[in-house]
């Protein structure tokens, strides 16, 4: 390998890390904001108030379906300029799709009031303390519609960001966000304890922060521009195929993750929408653990697909499940002996159901994230977006159809289930094996090299742990130091472990060479062994 070769490759992989330890930063700061938002709602409002308030999140994740994929298209249009540096085409296809934007804004604004104006009708709203609660809900449904449409416009200049791999500019965005949001959520609810004003200040502060991340993008981008102008018929058509699947990919991720709390709320009621959303709380902390690093890969998959380097692309896509696989482990291992601890400190749950709600979402975000999170990255930027989408409608129908029957037998943990069995069936019997396949290798040698190892070792690790939360300690004596400890203590003790047995020496080195130049020589070769 040249000289150049290496250098480009040490500079791709420095760009790497940043992008990846930046976006644990900022997961750890959306963690502190939610655990905060979490305990004060809860506490404050009741589970039937605080059921409304992440149906009201969930629900805004629908205004995602009025991006019509273009989300995507930016992003793998946006890496594919930066490695060709057609600007003139990349500012007919950003220019068509935020002007897009503009008039979707419009049309969240008005099925927003719309819904608020015939909410009685929708959701079971009239079950809590006083029927009077409806015109709340209804006055803040329509604020946080129009907040979301005003920040909406505005999303195109992170995923630009994203594409150009400068996901740690982004990041250094949102941890400024996160900060200010905690210091104003603190004085909003320990002063006035209202939600409309919490509304008005979150849609602020996002707006303020996409327009710092106009300024990055600009400035990485000298030539990028937005004109009515660059608007074309022939844009639209250009962009139409890619955007078209993914779309569809994002109405079915709806209604894979999103659908369930509308389902309990229309047929259960919001406490059945609130214990729910709890028992979410630590699958979502999973997945943002672990899914940090999965981040970059879209606009590499993009810019290797373009450049023609299959054999580079079937490299990259194969160790990054072996990076996803070994870091979704170890965070389920340090996390899945402390469920109940952390729902009995963190929100005083010690409901059964929605404990056992928890570990089948677990085990499902688990199977989710090591089986497939990879290849869908790689697949969607390689031109195997049908593919991909064709899957995900089957598993979106077999979804709601399992929940609704599961639903009327088994209450609320049937919802669960019908996410769990379609996921399970999908992620090991279609997508393992297709993305063993166009990584240009089988699945054994994905079992052998990936897998397995990983299982070996962490399984004693997590029962060990599991043992000692369980039989040693009483639920009672946890606290958050406790927890941080037991939870720093097995995922230690999982990393030292990994290094030595499932990354390889010249692995090994690789990592080593990213270690700044002010680390002593002799500890970096140490840890290199």
């Amino acid at each position: 390998m040249s000289e150049e070769t290496n250098t480009v490759e040490l500079k791709f992989g420095k760009r790497l890390v940043r992008n990846t330890v930046s976006n644990y930063i900022a997961m750890v700061a959306r963690l502190a904001t939610s655990i905060f938002l979490a305990r004060i709602l809860l506490n404050g409002l009741g589970l039937e108030f605080y059921g409304f308030w992440s149906l009201l999140w969930a629900g805004s994740l629908y205004s995602l379906l009025l991006d019509l994929g273009f989300g995507r298209a930016v992003e793998k249009y946006s890496a594919e300029a930066s490695f060709s540096g057609n600007m003139e085409k990349f500012n007919s296809i950003v220019s068509t799709i935020a002007f897009g934007y503009c008039f979707m804004a419009v049309i969240i604004v008005i099925v927003g009031f719309l819904i608020s104006l015939n909410l009685e009708y929708v959701f079971k709203v009239t079950n809590g303390r006083d029927i009077r609660n409806i015109v709340y809900y209804k006055k803040v449904l329509a604020l946080f519609t129009v907040g979301i449409a005003a920040v909406f416009p505005t999303g195109v200049f992170p995923t630009i960001l994203l594409g150009l791999q400068r996901t740690y500019l982004r990041n250094y965005v949102i941890i400024g966000n996160k900060l200010v949001e905690l210091a104003g959520v603190w004085y909003i609810f320990y002063s006035e304890y209202s939600l409309m004003t919490l509304i008005i200040f979150t849609s602020v502060i996002n707006l303020l922060s996409n327009f710092a991340m106009a300024i990055m993008a600009f400035r990485l981008m000298p030539g990028l521009k937005f004109r009515l102008r660059y608007v074309k018929l022939r844009t639209i058509r250009y962009i139409a195929d890619f955007s078209f699947f993914t779309y569809l990919l994002t109405i079915c991720d709806m209604i894979i993750f999103q659908t369930d709390r509308v389902l309990l709320g229309i047929t259960l009621g919001m406490t059945s929408v609130g214990m729910y959303h709890i028992a979410t709380k630590i699958p979502q902390l999973i997945s943002q653990a672990s899914t940090q690093f999965q981040g970059n890969l879209a606009p590499i998959a993009a810019i290797l697909h373009k450049s023609g380097d299959k054999h580079k692309l079937e490299y990259m896509m194969f160790h990054s499940t072996r990076i996803t696989v070994f870091i979704c482990t170890g965070v389920f291992a340090a996390v899945i002996p402390l469920v109940r601890p952390i729902l009995y400190k963190w929100l005083k749950v010690t409901d059964e159901t929605t404990i056992m709600l928890s570990y089948i979402l677990i085990s499902s975000m688990f199977i989710l994230i090591i089986f497939r999170d990879t290849a869908k990255h790689f697949l969607l930027m390689t031109g195997h977006h049908r593919l991909i989408t064709k899957i995900a409608v089957a598993e979106s129908i077999s979804n709601i159809v399992l929940s609704i029957i599961f639903i009327k037998t088994m209450g609320i943990l049937g919802v669960a289930l019908g996410t769990l069995i379609p996921n399970v069936i999908i992620s090991l019997m279609i997508i393992f094996p297709l993305a063993a396949r166009h990584s240009g290798s089988s699945p054994l040698p994905y079992l052998l090299k990936v897998y397995l190892p990983v299982m070996l070792f962490a399984t004693p690790i997590t029962l060990t742990a599991a043992y000692f939360t369980h039989m040693v300690t009483p639920l009672w004596r946890w606290n958050f130091w406790w927890l941080f400890l037991a939870a720093s203590a097995t995922g230690t003790v999982y990393m030292l472990v990994g290094w030595v047995i499932y990354i390889n020496h010249e692995e090994r080195l690789k990592l080593c060479s990213l270690i700044p130049k002010f680390v002593p020589q002799k500890l970096v070769k140490l840890i290199a062994w």
